[in-house]
């Protein structure tokens, strides 16, 4: 958030989390004193999750299909959008609430919904939309789509 100070960022996290009242926020000296080292860590704990991936992906697969999640890891853009209308049109959505996600707005899936008569609710953070609009859309929704890619 451009302009926006680290407690306004982290009380409209707050905010958006349901949370009210002081929220202790730690000092992270480590970060200020030594920004290359803790660069270094990132670009080692970013290798270290690529190494392993595919065991990562599937582990997430699993979790998520434990916890009741319908999931597709799709072999093209037009297999994803098919599978996603084809949810939606066998649990009759008729408010589809998506993630931001690059993956899904790189997608024709919007339209291919509207075609099927959902209306599609794309949750990002809006100045048009208030987080207590996206809140009934979110709890109203008959069908939400997330991606990872």
């Amino acid at each position: 958030m451009p302009g926006t100070s680290r407690d306004e960022f982290l009380d409209n996290i707050s905010k958006a989390l349901g949370r009210s009242g002081p929220t202790e926020r730690p000092d992270y000296a480590l970060l200020r004193v030594q920004p290359d080292l803790q660069r270094q860590k990132v670009v080692t704990i970013e290798a270290r999750a690529q190494a392993r991936r595919t065991e990562l992906v599937e582990q997430l697969c699993r979790t998520a299909s434990q916890s009741g999640w319908l999931v597709h890891r799709a072999a093209t853009p037009e297999d994803a959008v098919a599978y996603i209308v084809s949810v939606a049109r066998k649990q009759g959505a008729r408010l589809v609430v998506r993630s931001n996600h690059e993956v899904l707005s790189r997608l024709p899936l919007d339209s291919a919904l509207r075609k099927q008569g959902a209306r599609v609710t794309t949750v990002a953070t809006s100045r048009s939309i208030t987080r207590e609009q996206l809140r009934d859309e979110m709890a109203q929704a008959d069908m939400g789509v997330t991606g990872v890619d």
